[in-house]
């Protein structure tokens, strides 16, 4: 390898770093406001990305969509294809409308706390 290909592959792996460093926290901090946003206001429709940590340690990442809203649980249509931590969110956006999944408010609040092995990343609001 000469000396121009190792100046170039340094400079891209700066870039790739460099753009790392900005862009994580940016989308670390849009889930945060996200949540903070929505979560005491939920809407029918509203998406909650949750990532769950199995016994193994390894994450799998659901995607639940709001259905209906009681007065202390909500409804969601549970997602089709579960997938593993940093799956694309397209791939896992899609929802089984026969099935209904069932949680309340309190175990909601609980998880966002971080009193379970689940954890809230995000909501979605279109």
């Amino acid at each position: 390898m000469n000396y121009l290909n190792k100046k170039i592959i340094l400079i891209l792996v700066i870039g790739i770093v460099g753009f790392l460093v900005i862009y994580l926290p940016y989308v670390k901090n849009e889930r945060s406001k996200s949540i903070e946003n929505y979560f005491a206001h939920p809407r029918v429709g509203d998406v909650y990305k949750f990532n769950i940590k199995s016994h193994d340690r390894r994450y799998t990442t659901f995607y639940y969509k709001i259905k209906d809203i009681g007065n202390e649980i909500i409804y969601f249509y549970p997602g089709i294809v579960t997938g593993a931590y940093g799956e694309n969110d397209a791939i896992l956006n899609h929802y089984d409308s026969a099935e209904t999944e069932v949680m309340t408010k309190k175990e909601l609040q609980e998880i966002r706390n971080g009193s379970s092995s689940t954890a809230l990343l995000e909501i979605v609001r279109k």
